[in-house]
């Protein structure tokens, strides 16, 4: 028996395919609270490079300004890791590993990032979140992390 596919099916089972191929990275996102609007900030932990550029650039969208004495603390945190893991068994005389990490050249690494927003005047947390996300090769996979713990401020729409 032979079948015959229509157009219309084969592109509706392709089409997923390739859009994924061409997505941006899969980002888990978990949040709490609201990032304030207008006021200032010190950023006190974590955030360097890429990673305290890309903060600082939405926090000012948001209306915050850095300053020397905030009205907000900013903790950021940010690591990665190999996407694989691994299994030793530790032992004062012989460590050995049961399953070794995944450090292959193909393997994207898990990237993880976080931040707390708290209030100076009475320290209560006004927001945290926690974002992670695999590394592409060659990109940045630091400014998509922090695009989306720090959604754009309705501010800038007016």
């Amino acid at each position: 028996m032979r079948m015959i596919y229509s157009g219309a099916a084969i592109a509706a089972l392709v089409a997923p395919v390739l859009a994924g191929c061409s997505s941006g990275p899969q980002i888990d996102v978990v949040s709490s609270g609201t990032v304030p609007a207008n006021g200032t900030y010190a950023i006190v932990e974590g955030a360097q490079g890429n990673v305290g550029r890309s903060v600082s650039e939405i926090l000012a969208q948001h209306g915050l300004t850095r300053s020397e004495t905030p009205d907000y603390i900013v903790q950021v945190s940010h690591a990665e890791r190999p996407a694989g893991t691994g299994l030793l068994v530790p032992d004062d005389a012989d460590a050995q590993w049961l399953r070794r990490p995944d450090f292959h050249h193909r393997t994207r690494p898990v990237a993880t990032l976080g931040i707390s927003i708290a209030a100076v005047a009475d320290g209560r947390e006004l927001y945290r979140a926690s974002a992670s996300g695999r590394s592409r090769p060659k990109g940045d996979i630091w400014a998509p992390l922090v695009q989306a713990i720090l959604p754009a401020s309705e501010q800038g729409s007016d």
